[in-house]
């Protein structure tokens, strides 16, 4: 080749020696081996020529730089040293080829930037840069890119690694590898024996474009990922750094942590993941306490022993949280830092404040009852000692056969025995009225407890030992029905100081004798030979407890400590029915009663339903206890009223009452064992009363000869009652037995004028012969007495004056004949004149003694006896026979002074002619 020069302004000349020979390029090419070139990988260049060496240089420049002695690589492109992997920065001088033959060299390099590259390359021997045919371009990282889920791992925890492919040419592939090594490390050059976690894809089915990976690593701190392909012969680096956080990753305590106390139960809370508590399997996570004196860094937790006056309890767990309870003797106080291991793994420091523990608070207690041994169901009443002042209301003490941990952290405990089997009870003013629960196995030792506030202290560890007591507790609940009588059998044989009762509070369950506030209806104890019967009956839904004391032993007939126990409890449901109403609400004899029984909303009729009344006999003694004696003895019969029930009105029972008795109201449905019975004695059944009279009232004044109506006015009069009105003896007081002497007479029976039974009044008749003064008597139909005096004030029954005639004119100094017709005249009546003065009315005259003249008053001695003899004509001796001689003269001829006739005279009155017999004195 000749090489020409031409001048500005001049011509093409030859330069001297200006010959050169022309070779091809050497290298003649270069290829990537592992193609394409990528960032954040090493990548292989091979060079292909001849007269090749290993002292021959290479660089890289940017595409628009040219090959000369100047040009320096870009800082992002690097060289790896063989074996060590160390960055190899690019210069002016290119960096040394490996691998060199004499027709190939091998130059590796990495970029953290992509684009498209010039490619130079220097012989040994030459002097200048050639620059190979071809550019190098380097594409995107493949994986391109990778998500963390989640993004917090902690120790132990399974992570996804999702690699997403670049989006030119990618190569993932289920050959791939993930290697996740531990610390910040160099993926070419990861150092001797390093450690890495090494896994194989956990997904598959996404390829080309995703690719999954699932890890779990044990360590805490930052980890570096790389990714191989190709079984590790291309290695990607340049991935975020993975922090395992710490695991536990936190935790907290209950109670918070500035106010612990020694003796509390303290539960550690912890959250991470794979916390585990499985010792039949052997795996189980630790939590220990060192002194704050201690460095709080992971190694003094590996080499310091746990504190001393710290007990720890089992280590409950469930993967995500575990829970540390412990508890710190009364002299632990001070601070401690807390130390947490993994399962397989070693202790380490958790960060945060050390935990301070205060003195203890509640700090013991004192019990009522002397020794520590106490029988089942026994009360203890504990006075608690604290450097407050008494707790709120809600605080409790209880027995515990776990060292007081029977519940956890995040329960806020009620006083039920299904909580704490063994006796809880509310404190107030700090004291505790505590009843022990079933009798420990082994003679298990309890430790008293006191909750308030969300903490739990222990006062002592060994308060009690509990001994099964006689009888002993019923193994299940009573099930029963309010009003319904029920028992149950407790197997004792009981003292005579022994009592049995239901109380609803089980603090009233104390005291040598029974209590006197208890919620059975009735109680009844029958001794059946080493066991005894307890009938009963409550009357409210709800729960009821079994009170008994068995005196014997340290609480016998002597014993100044009550030992009084609950045995068992009565679970009562709602009662249907659950009372009654009864119409009319007082009940007299022969009223007939209208029982309803009332039921709870939406309770219907019950099958089978029976309601009947049974006689009880009440006094002062009288109990519900003979309410139910009552209603039992007669459940299948006997001495019993038994009530119909109403056809259309349901619930509304009837019957008619004729007997004057108190009665129990009993039911029974059916299956029912025992009746139901209606609490209180007050309110047990109807109460019948003799039927009453409250007033007679006489329509008209009742005279002789005419039917005189009395009005009977009471409850539960009817026609089987009986009246009869009787004679007063003349000028005596009311004899006492004028009622039941017959020889007082006369006695006129009264007729009823209506039929029936239970009346509010009553109309009788009483036809009168004799005029005299009475008094009404009456004997109920119902009553086993005497008949009885009615009327407060006798009364009188007079004659009927019903006209009278002047028989003679009237004249001065001549005797007046005056003939007066009416019913019960009789010689002994009277008759008088009253002089009215001029212009007096006649209606304004009185026939009152005073108004009478003294000489005009006619004594009955001297009377007339025709005034006083005469019959009315429908009267007359014999009433069947009118105006018939033969009649008159027969009853005449019984008065042996008086003779019969039948004189013919005008009425002055009327005129008339009358023509009457009458009797008049034989001297006439």
């Amino acid at each position: 080749m000749r090489l020409c020069y031409e001048l500005r302004h001049g011509s093409w000349s030859n330069l001297p020696g200006g010959t050169a020979l022309l070779q091809p390029a050497n290298p003649i090419s270069f290829t990537v081996r592992n193609a394409p070139a990528r960032v954040m990988q090493l990548n292989y260049i091979e060079f292909t020529g001849k007269s090749l060496g290993a002292t021959d240089r290479v660089k890289i420049i940017a595409k628009s730089s040219f090959c000369q002695d100047a040009s320096v690589p870009p800082r992002e492109i690097v060289s790896h040293a063989f074996g060590t992997a160390a960055a190899i920065p690019g210069t002016a001088d290119g960096w040394a080829v490996t691998n060199a033959t004499e027709k190939s060299t091998i130059l590796n390099i990495s970029s953290t930037g992509m684009g498209t590259f010039s490619v130079c390359y220097r012989l040994a021997t030459d002097t200048v840069w050639t620059l190979v045919y071809g550019d190098l371009v380097i594409s995107s990282r493949d994986p391109a890119g990778v998500v963390q889920t989640p993004v917090n791992a902690l120790e132990g925890e399974l992570f996804t690694l999702n690699f997403t492919a670049a989006k030119a040419s990618s190569a993932l592939s289920e050959n791939d590898r993930v290697a996740l090594y531990t610390g910040v490390l160099s993926c070419l050059a990861p150092g001797k024996a390093p450690s890495v976690i090494i896994t194989a894809p956990s997904r598959k089915d996404l390829l080309p474009r995703y690719l999954f990976f699932q890890i779990a690593a044990e360590t805490r701190g930052d980890h570096t990922l790389c990714y191989w392909k190709a079984n590790g012969h291309i290695i990607i680096w340049g991935f975020d750094t993975v922090v395992i956080r710490p695991n536990p990753l936190n935790y907290t305590t209950v109670p918070p942590a500035a106010a612990l106390r020694t003796s509390q139960l303290i539960s550690s809370v912890f959250w991470g993941f794979g916390l585990i508590a499985d010792p039949s399997a052997g795996k189980t996570d630790q939590v220990k306490l060192i002194p704050s004196t201690q460095a709080q860094t992971d190694g003094a937790c590996q080499t310091v022993a746990t504190a001393a006056g710290v007990e720890y309890y089992p280590l409950v767990a469930n993967g995500t949280l575990s829970v540390q309870v412990f508890r710190s003797s009364p002299g632990a106080a001070g601070s401690y830092w807390v130390c947490y291991k993994l399962n397989g793994g070693q202790f380490h420091v958790m960060a945060g404040a050390a935990l301070v523990l205060g003195v203890a608070d509640p700090y013991a207690a004192t019990a009522a009852k002397s020794g520590d041994v106490i029988l089942d169901g026994e009360m203890n009443t504990w006075t608690i000692k604290s450097r407050q002042p008494p707790a709120a209301e809600g605080a409790l003490a209880f027995y515990s056969a776990k060292q007081c941990n029977d519940f956890p952290y995040y329960v806020t405990p009620a006083p039920s025995t299904a909580q704490f089997p063994h006796g809880v009870a509310v404190v107030r003013k700090n004291v505790a009225r505590l009843r022990a629960g079933s009798a420990t196995e082994g003679g298990v030792t309890l430790a008293l407890c006191y909750y308030a506030v969300g903490a739990t202290t222990m006062l002592s560890a060994s308060a009690a030992r509990v001994a099964p007591g006689v009888p002993p507790p019923l193994s299940a609940p009573v099930s029963a029905t309010p009003l319904q009588v029920f028992q149950f059998n407790l197997t004792v044989s009981p003292t005579p100081l022994d009592y049995v009762v239901l109380v609803a509070n089980p603090d009233a369950c104390v005291g040598l004798t029974a209590p006197v506030s208890t919620s059975n209806v009735f109680i009844d104890v029958f001794d059946a030979g080493g066991h005894v019967v307890v009938t009963t009956a409550v009357e409210t839904a709800g729960t009821f407890y079994i009170c008994y004391s068995h005196r014997v032993g340290r609480c016998g007939e002597d014993a100044t400590e009550e030992c009084a126990r609950i045995v068992g409890t009565v679970e009562a449901a709602t009662a249907n029915p659950s009372n009654w109403t009864m119409t009319p609400v007082t009940v007299f004899t022969s009223d007939e009663v209208e029982i309803e029984l009332l039921r709870p909303a939406g309770a219907t009729a019950r099958a089978l339903e029976t309601l009947w009344l049974a006689p009880i006999h009440l006094d002062a003694a009288t109990t519900m206890k003979q309410v139910a004696t009552a209603c039992i003895n007669t459940m299948a019969g006997g001495d019993r009223i038994v009530l119909q029930p109403d056809e259309h009105r349901s619930s509304v029972w009837a019957a008619r009452l004729d007997i004057e008795a108190a009665y129990a109201l009993c039911y029974l449905s059916k299956g029912a064992v025992f009746p139901t019975i209606f609490p209180p004695l007050s309110h047990a059944g109807p109460v019948v009363h003799l039927t009453q009279v409250t007033s007679v009232t006489f329509v008209a004044t009742p005279v002789v000869g005419i039917n005189a109506t009395v009005i009977l006015q009471g409850r539960g009069l009817s026609q089987g009652d009986q009246l009869l009105a009787v004679g007063l003896p003349v000028e005596r007081d009311t004899p006492a037995d004028i009622c039941t002497n017959p020889s007082y007479t006369p006695r006129v029976t009264a007729v009823a004028f209506e039929a029936g039974y239970g009346f509010n009044a009553l109309v009788y008749q009483l036809l009168f012969e004799t005029a005299s003064t009475y008094t009404l008597c009456f004997h109920a139909m119902a009553s086993t007495g005497p008949m009885v005096p009615i009327t407060a004030n006798n009364f009188n029954v007079n004659p009927a004056v019903l006209s009278y005639t002047m028989e003679s004119v009237a004249l001065t100094n001549t005797p007046l004949e005056l003939e007066f017709r009416g019913n019960g005249l009789r010689a002994s009546d009277q008759a008088a004149l009253v002089h009215l003065s001029p212009g007096t009315n006649v209606e304004s005259a009185s026939c009152a003694l005073g108004g009478v003249r003294r000489g005009c008053r006619v004594p009955a001695r001297t009377a007339p006896p025709a005034i006083t003899s005469r019959y009315p004509r429908s009267q007359e001796c014999t009433p069947s026979v009118t105006g018939n001689r033969a009649s008159h003269r027969s009853c005449c001829q019984s008065l042996s002074t008086y003779r019969c006739e039948q004189p013919r005279r005008r009425s002055l009155l009327s005129g008339r002619r009358v023509r009457r017999w009458r009797c008049v004195p034989r001297s006439r």
